[in-house]
């Protein structure tokens, strides 16, 4: 029996996963905190956000509580599951949303992330994302897992080395961790 996306995160909305993606990810959550700090941002953008797991936590265990926060998905069901798991959020606001598309109702932010959004999609969408989303924010940092996993979690995931994602993306920072498997891009609007 197969199982969909909208199934698998259905099994995620508790506290023991967001409790291991806190500790799996703490790298990448450091990050967007130092950056949130950093840029003290008003809006950020969760581009793929699923069920909002990463945006609660943000919120949540890095009390990022005075932002507007905007999350994104193409699957209105994981929307659904995002606005369930972040109620207690007092501006959070919905769309549904291609990531491929250029036309959003958002104006501009401060920060827009994913969590394993760009490793499902070939080369030249992953251009043409990085370039809607530095049109639209002055930040975007995405977190991928590499080449030192065996196989894809779920789906149709690229596990490519970080080298690759270094020379094809050219983002403007990289921070590996897990021994290499995962990496945090960022990039900076000049």
């Amino acid at each position: 029996m197969s199982i969909d996306w909208y199934e698998r995160y259905v099994l995620r909305m508790n506290e023991q996963y967001r409790k291991h993606l806190r500790e799996y990810y703490n790298s990448f959550f450091v990050q967007l905190f130092i950056l949130i700090d950093i840029l003290k941002v008003q809006s950020i953008g969760e581009y793929g956000c699923g069920a909002g797991n990463c945006t609660r936590i943000l919120y949540d265990n890095w009390n990022i509580t005075n932002a507007t926060w905007y999350l994104l998905d193409l699957d209105n069901r994981m929307l659904d599951l995002a606005k369930q798991n972040t109620v207690h959020m007092r501006s959070a606001y919905f769309f549904q949303h291609n990531i491929l598309d250029d036309f959003l109702r958002i104006g501009e932010m401060d920060m827009i992330f994913s969590h394993g959004v760009l490793e499902h999609f070939a080369d030249k969408d992953i251009h043409r994302i990085l370039d809607l989303q530095l049109h639209r924010a002055k930040t975007v940092v995405h977190y991928v897992p590499t080449f030192g996993y065996d196989k894809p979690s779920f789906g149709d995931e690229r596990l490519l080395p970080a080298e690759y994602w270094h020379k094809t993306f050219k983002p403007t920072d990289t921070y590996e961790f897990n021994n290499g498997k995962d990496i945090v891009m960022i990039w900076r609007r000049p």
